[in-house]
């Protein structure tokens, strides 16, 4: 199992779920097959959205935090540089990598990760050029051992404000954001998924949990859109949205 605070997380919450006898899936856009993100609103049942993360454009520690540096970084090696994907959210690294790519007219090679640690070790010490990573990383920035370039979010991050979004460093087409929902199994009566929301949201409100999931670096969702209607909007709209694009890319689910 690969041991990412996003999959701490969800090991967590599912435990707790299923002490109280409730089974559901719990999943994201990155970490699932990626057809079977297309098939969602087919296969499974809407119960509530959790949280929305970005990714961070990290460099070693000795790189200066600028878009030009960053296209320069890339550059090394003969105009080839280095990305890592890793873990279960190589899917999607690779697609907001390829979006960079193609906004910036940098080469690079993708170099396979098992594990976020493992990447996240190798580019403290240079041995890749480049690492979208999850928020989890800000001590690593603030301490110095990596350089955070830009969110990817459409907005500065709550929990890292003094990180400009892509789009401040003149690559407003690099927008991407990831979330993770709870979905049951198709044929779910409409009594259980009530009984499911609400036994999250009551979860979600309690502020020892709200603490440790932004101390993981996980933006909640507003109660406002802690409702099976809003994630089927959200999953609906990121299909067709990304469908394209992954096909345009040929990004495949690893």
């Amino acid at each position: 199992m690969d041991c990412t605070p996003s999959t701490t997380v969800r090991d967590a919450v599912l435990g707790l779920l299923r002490s109280f006898g409730i089974d559901t899936i719990f999943g994201n856009p990155g970490s699932t097959e990626l057809p079977m993100f297309r098939s969602f609103p087919n296969d499974f049942r809407y119960i509530l959205g959790l949280h929305e993360s970005v990714a961070v454009g990290m460099a070693d520690g000795y790189a200066q935090a600028t878009r030009n540096a960053a296209v320069v970084n890339l550059h090394s090696a003969a105009g080839v540089g280095s990305l890592a994907s890793a873990g279960t959210v190589a899917a999607g690294q690779r697609l907001v990598s390829a979006f960079f790519r193609k906004e910036t007219g940098t080469q690079f090679t993708f170099v396979p990760y098992r594990g976020e640690s493992a990447a996240m070790q190798d580019l403290i010490a240079g041995q890749i050029d480049l690492l979208f990573y999850s928020l989890d990383s800000l001590p690593l920035a603030r301490s110095g051992s990596i350089k955070a370039y830009a969110v990817t979010g459409d907005t500065r991050s709550v929990l890292a404000p003094e990180i400009p979004t892509m789009a401040e460093m003149g690559l407003p087409a690099v927008s991407y954001s990831t979330w993770f929902g709870f979905f049951a199994r198709k044929g779910t009566p409409q009594e259980i998924i009530s009984r499911l929301n609400a036994a999250a949201v009551e979860a979600l409100a309690d502020p020892a949990v709200r603490s440790r999931l932004i101390d993981l670096g996980l933006e909640i969702f507003p109660r406002e859109r802690q409702t099976p209607e809003a994630l089927g909007t959200l999953q609906r709209a990121d299909a067709e949205k990304w469908w394209p694009r992954i096909k345009e890319f040929g990004i495949k689910a690893e």
